[in-house]
């Protein structure tokens, strides 16, 4: 899988962390033009994510009792006017509370797949990591603004 590790300085608190994530995607889909998948700093690659490969949306993220997740994020470029929206109304709520609301305010979304639990799943010291495909460490001290950007679409 290509892909291509970012080092994003610190923008603040973890709110401007979050906003810089929005950016960062945007740029990179007008710049690549092609499918990406954005992995927070804390993510670790336990198994090859094969449901890019097939997958029909121009969005997919991981949600926990209907809590919209955005260390997993996979978006197709016909989502940046979407995408855009986003980045404006990120700052009255985090990205993740605003990511949600305005999905499920805007008539011109895009088509959305809710990612299963393993391609998000929090890693503690405990856990049975036999079936997941991404973790999420959800360490204190990696900013959330820091991130992974891969690109889910097998070189050809």
């Amino acid at each position: 899988m290509s892909h291509l590790v970012l080092p994003l300085e610190q923008q603040g608190g973890w709110d401007a962390g979050c906003a810089t994530k929005i950016v960062v995607i945007q740029q990179l889909l007008r710049q690549l033009n092609r499918p990406l998948l954005w992995l927070d700093a804390d993510a670790e690659i336990f198994a090859y994510p094969s449901i890019f490969e097939t997958v029909n949306c121009e969005m997919a993220l991981a949600s926990v009792t209907g809590h919209w997740l955005t260390g997993t994020l996979y978006f197709k470029p016909s989502a940046l006017p979407f995408i855009e929206l986003w980045k404006q109304h990120t700052g009255k709520d985090v990205d993740e509370v605003a990511l949600f609301k305005l999905y499920n305010s805007s008539h011109n979304r895009p088509r959305l797949t809710m990612l299963p639990d393993s391609y998000n799943t929090a890693i503690h010291a405990s856990s049975d990591m036999r079936n997941v495909v991404i973790g999420h460490h959800m360490r204190p001290d990696v900013a959330p603004s820091r991130g992974v950007v891969a690109n889910p679409v097998p070189e050809l």
